[in-house]
């Protein structure tokens, strides 16, 4: 089973936005992003966000394709405790393929408690908007995670 996480598309920017964050849209950028990435994750059964409209616009192209509901969860908040997002990871860890969309805070706090726990990691500590990370769970301790660059546009 594969945790496909997902950092969000380009959104506008948060210091020049007036309004709740948790209501920052994407950019033009960011819906061509979220298009391109709406092809992909084949098998997926099960797609999870941050509550952020930019995360969930980020995957409702792909829930749309799929015929799935965009579920949202706290844990995958921009200042989401670690532990956390973890937890929901490994709770999702023994079900089916999940796509998983959040903020790059927690892009960055994934990555290191996955190298804490030893995984094999292919890719950098950082996620580029729109870039994800494929995570292989085999008990919540083992497994390996690859890195992959946002969709060309």
């Amino acid at each position: 089973m594969t945790i496909h996480l997902v950092r969000h598309a380009q959104a506008g920017n948060s210091d020049a936005w007036a309004g709740d964050d948790l209501a920052r849209p994407l950019t033009a950028i960011g819906r061509d992003q979220a298009a391109a990435l709406s092809g992909g994750f084949e098998g997926v059964e099960r797609i999870i966000s941050s509550p952020a409209l930019r995360c969930v616009q980020t995957v409702a192209q792909l829930a749309a394709r799929v015929g799935l509901e965009v579920g949202t969860d706290d844990r995958l908040l921009e200042d989401a405790d670690a532990g956390d997002t973890m937890a929901l990871l490994d709770e999702l860890a023994g079900g089916t393929e999940a796509v998983v969309c959040s903020h790059g805070p927690v892009m960055w706090n994934v990555v290191r408690c996955l190298r804490l726990r030893g995984l094999d990691m292919d890719g950098p500590d950082h996620s580029a908007k729109a870039g994800w990370w494929s995570i292989d769970l085999a008990d919540g301790e083992r497994g390996s995670a690859r890195y992959s660059d946002p969709p060309s546009l």
